[in-house]
């Protein structure tokens, strides 16, 4: 018996230590800074009716352990109207330093025709990303909303 014990105390013991362990890796994700580089971003016409944006995404990981940010997808709101998902690619950020994703969202006239009149108008637009990153944790999944608001000239 107390070799039993001993045993399901030692398995008490692993168990509380992969659970710090993972708490611990999760709040690094509380360090990471999302911003959109308006300089690099940019936007072209496919065709006459749709307008399609790839923006910059630098992330900035202020932690001490690399972190993975897997392909988001996101709603795009340009002057607070509805333009439509859009979607980045997944991208590894190393601890204290940074990384870059591209996002790309397609504006179409029929489908956001508010949103495709304040791009298509002179002045700079405010551009709202607002989504969230599923991480995958072992066997969990964690949900880390995200907004981030910008100004571009289309």
């Amino acid at each position: 018996m107390p070799r039993l014990l001993k045993v399901l105390v030692l398995v008490m013991v692993v168990i509380a230590i992969v659970a710090v362990s993972i708490g611990l890796y999760v709040s690094q994700y509380d360090n990471l800074e999302l911003d959109v580089d308006t300089v690099q971003s940019s936007h072209s016409f496919p065709t006459e009716d749709a307008i399609e944006l790839r923006l910059v995404i630098v992330l900035t990981n202020t932690g001490t352990v690399e972190l993975y940010v897997p392909p988001t997808t996101f709603d795009l709101h340009v002057d607070g109207v509805d333009a439509g998902p859009g979607s980045s690619e997944a991208v590894t950020v190393p601890a204290g330093g940074k990384a870059w994703a591209n996002a790309v969202v397609t504006v179409d006239q029929d489908i956001a025709p508010l949103a495709y009149m304040a791009l298509i108008d002179d002045g700079r637009d405010k551009i709202t990303m607002i989504g969230e990153a599923h991480v995958d944790v072992g066997p969990f999944t964690l949900d880390f909303p995200f907004e981030e608001s910008f100004y571009m000239d289309v």
